[in-house]
């Protein structure tokens, strides 16, 4: 009877021991949030997004809370919105690291940045979210509102904010319409020059860059050019760069004085270096 009580002990004390150890290793899995994405950053094998889970974590302890908290709740929606990894997080957590580590972007900017992320993910979806992140990735890494081999769009003396534009929602009163007699066309703007033509800018919505001044430089492997002192709204949401005001050079040579003008009104998409060349005149 000893032996059997005594064996049932045992078999009790080791079935208890083997629970515990079954338990505690999950617990001890439960990672904090910046070590946890880290980890599954590195779990790729490149070397580019290594570098960004390796920068969110070193990162993350010079953020606010209100902050992290932020970033971890805004990580948890793109998850339940079926956000992938690749490219949507890499792109997300890119942005973050090269706002801070590369920007080195005040906490208003980069508190704004948050702001509009909320909006964007709440209300555009994966495919458009995806384009905020990276053009916001791009912006922070190299101050540019676009990067690559073939054009570079540079922002230099510049000061911004980032802000979420929602569509302009227009009301007409019917009863208050009046019905004027026909009014002969004026075809006066026909006969203007190409730089004086009126240009109508289109309407500018969703997420933005909106610069209260900024100096472009447009660089390509063959020339470049500089627009001055302008300001003006980049589109994060579809490449576009409307603005008004500033002065246009293009210098030909180093021993050859630029080329000159002023811009009224412009708006160009900044893939398509070519477009700057609408809204400035000679002079």
């Amino acid at each position: 009877m000893k032996k059997a009580l005594l064996s049932s002990f045992i078999a009790l004390l080791v079935s208890s021991l083997v629970f515990a150890q079954n338990t505690q290793p999950q617990e001890a899995l439960q990672l904090p949030f910046q070590d946890s994405i880290r980890v599954l950053l590195n779990n790729t094998k490149s070397q580019e997004v290594m570098t960004i889970g390796d920068g969110l974590s070193s990162l993350w302890a010079s953020l606010g809370l209100d902050q992290q908290l932020i970033i971890q709740r805004q990580a948890k929606q793109m998850k339940k919105r079926g956000y992938k990894l690749r490219p949507h997080f890499v792109n997300y957590y890119g942005a973050i690291v090269a706002a801070i580590n590369l920007e080195k972007a005040d906490v208003s900017k980069f508190a704004g940045f948050l702001s509009v992320a909320d909006k964007v993910i709440a209300k555009e979806n994966s495919n458009q979210a995806n384009i905020f992140f990276q053009l916001s990735r791009d912006f922070f890494e190299h101050h540019a509102l676009t990067f690559v081999k073939s054009f570079r769009l540079q922002a230099s003396d510049d000061d911004y904010s980032f802000t979420y534009l929602e569509p302009k929602v227009v009301t007409v009163d019917t009863t208050q319409i009046s019905y004027p007699t026909a009014i002969e066309p004026d075809t006066t703007s026909i006969l203007l020059p190409n730089w004086k033509q009126p240009i109508i800018q289109p309407e500018v919505f969703g997420a933005a860059i909106e610069f209260s001044k900024v100096s472009l430089v447009f660089i390509t492997p063959y020339d470049s050019a500089i627009l001055k002192n302008t300001r003006g709204t980049f589109s994060l949401r579809n490449k576009l760069f409307v603005g008004e005001g500033g002065s246009f050079a293009i210098p030909l040579a180093s021993f050859l004085p630029a080329i000159g003008g002023r811009a009224t009104s412009k708006l160009f998409r900044v893939f398509r270096p070519k477009a700057v060349e609408r809204g400035s005149h000679p002079g």
